[in-house]
């Protein structure tokens, strides 16, 4: 039985589309994993004893958790 040139095309093509377009939805993450390091210590978060200018800039223009407990 031969393939039908068309139907492999048209598979191929969706394919490759398809996975064009999960390549671009990917989200640019930055996960960043401290010790000791309280709730309060960042300037983004309210301190104003240590200046964090950089991960401050990070927050501003990203997702900030503001709610995880930790048993």
């Amino acid at each position: 039985m031969k393939p039908n040139k068309k139907a492999v095309f048209v598979i191929l093509s969706n394919v490759l589309f398809v996975s064009g377009l999960v390549a671009q939805k990917k989200p640019n993450v930055v996960l960043i994993y401290v010790d000791d390091l309280g709730y309060a210590d960042l300037g983004c978060y309210g301190s104003k004893v240590i200046p964090t200018p950089n991960i401050d800039k990070l927050a501003n223009r990203g997702v900030k958790f503001t709610s995880g407990y930790v048993a």
